[in-house]
């Protein structure tokens, strides 16, 4: 097996007639791709593959692209979010024609397009017109992609030719595993390459057999090599058996996240060029698998994650390992910037719950609190420590709350004092803890809970 480049890629449909599974939305695809022969306009400027992940879409347009002999530009429209972005990166595509080696045509690949986020992760509101506007004046095919078809913009769909692309079956899946397990002159028993099988998922059931290939074990085989962070990353970067990472991998102790963010922190110390790029192609990968994982709650997806983001990455390497050079591992540095902020992370947590309690303690939101009232009870405080016990003991605050509004950090002394309030000896102290004790009223009237004054 290569070492370079994946089996999702290494055998990817080159042509139509490759796809297995789907023969009707393969004629359909090319009585459309036919439409644009003679130069002239046809009726629906796109396509739309509707269906699940890992089912071919985008292999299918691929295949298209060879087929017809068209240059293809793919884009990934939920990355591309915005009207402008949409117009900016591809209007100029679709507005001109390419004549090169007699091409007139050139194929335009939109993924996702049933995900077109701003960058607040908010439903893009004007991003559909753009590929409305896009569809109308395009002069070259376009093909479009998605996994949810109920969210398409309508008119986008009346422009567009569309196929629905149903789940793999099983049989199939096996039929192509098989397939490749031939090529790699490679032989397991057929019960083990049952268990590669992602149901309805051909590409996840492609990195499964992956696996099973340069590890040579079934998949249920552990191992108990354990390794530090920094030694678990340096393997992936740097070992060159494939079946000694698969077994580090399987005892990796970290979380997917966290794993994610340890390679990705050091793949430009170990790669260069086109082995960078490749990488973060699979930690991308790795990514969606995740995102997948989070909003579906199967966490059958991590195991894919995991492969992409360990094996794939080593498998991006295309220079022989330096034995000679040294290269220290870095920590990530959002672990970094995380810890630099947990004061001021705390501190804003603390001000939060404390305007809540104050909030509700003066009839008022907790927002209304901290721009207008919290000042004020703050000067109060800082200036007077018994109107700092006072209010302490009147709503439970803890020494976060209390380094808030005292405007210090939780080590500083006189927080120690303040959650010990018996140690202090004055008698106006003392007063207050008695009267608090006997739940009677505040001796500032400043602090009076709403309806206090009447009862008094």
């Amino acid at each position: 097996m290569s070492n370079t480049q994946l089996l999702t890629e290494k055998y990817r449909p080159g042509k139509l007639k490759e796809i297995l599974g789907s023969p009707k939305n393969i004629g359909i695809i090319r009585e459309w791709a036919d439409s644009f022969k003679g130069g002239g306009k046809p009726h629906f400027p796109a396509i739309l593959l509707v269906g699940p992940p890992g089912i071919g879409k985008t292999s299918a347009a691929h295949a298209m692209a060879e087929d017809y002999h068209w240059p293809i530009t793919e884009f990934n429209a939920s990355d591309i979010r915005t009207y402008d972005a949409l117009m900016e990166e591809v209007g100029p595509l679709v507005l001109t024609r390419t004549l090169k080696a007699g091409i007139f045509r050139k194929l335009v690949l939109l993924d996702e397009v049933d995900s077109l986020y701003d960058a607040e992760g908010k439903v893009s509101a004007n991003a559909p017109d753009a590929i409305i506007k896009i569809l109308n004046f395009t002069k070259h095919p376009i093909v479009m992609t998605c996994n949810d078809e109920y969210k398409v913009h309508p008119k986008i769909k009346d422009m567009c030719v569309i196929v629905k692309w149903r789940k793999m079956t099983e049989g199939t899946i096996r039929k192509v595993l098989l397939q490749i397990l031939k090529k790699e002159n490679q032989t397991f028993p057929i019960e083990h390459v049952n268990t590669c099988i992602v149901k309805g998922d051909l590409r996840a059931s492609i990195n499964s057999i992956e696996v099973l290939i340069v590890s040579n074990l079934p998949t249920s085989q552990k191992s108990d090599l354990k390794l530090s962070p920094f030694d678990f990353v340096r393997e992936v970067f740097t070992c060159t058996d494939m079946y000694r990472l698969r077994r580090i991998s399987e005892n990796n102790e970290m979380k997917p996240d966290d794993t994610m963010m340890w390679i990705s922190e050091n793949v430009t110390l170990f790669y260069r060029g086109i082995e960078v790029v490749k990488a973060y192609e699979q930690l991308s990968i790795a990514d969606l698998y995740l995102q997948e994982a989070r909003m579906t709650g199967d966490y059958q997806y991590w195991k894919l994650a995991y492969r992409h983001m360990i094996m794939g990455v080593a498998l991006c390497r295309k220079r022989k390992v330096n034995d000679k050079g040294y290269i220290k591992v870095r920590n990530p540095s959002w672990f970094k910037k995380m810890k630099e902020t947990k004061y001021q992370r705390r501190t804003i947590w603390a001000k939060g719950a404390l305007a809540q309690k104050l909030g509700k303690m003066f009839n008022m939101s907790a927002h209304s609190m901290m721009s207008s009232t919290f000042p004020l009870i703050q000067k109060l405080c800082i200036d007077s420590p018994v109107h700092m016990l006072e209010l302490k003991l009147l709503l439970d605050l803890n020494e976060h709350e209390i380094a808030a509004i005292l405007d210090t950090s939780t080590l500083d002394p006189r927080i120690a004092k303040f959650m010990n309030p018996d140690l202090k000896i004055s008698d106006e102290t003392q007063a207050i803890i008695e009267r608090h004790q006997n739940k009677q009223k505040p001796v500032l009237s400043f602090f009076r809970f709403k309806g206090q004054e009447k009862k008094a």
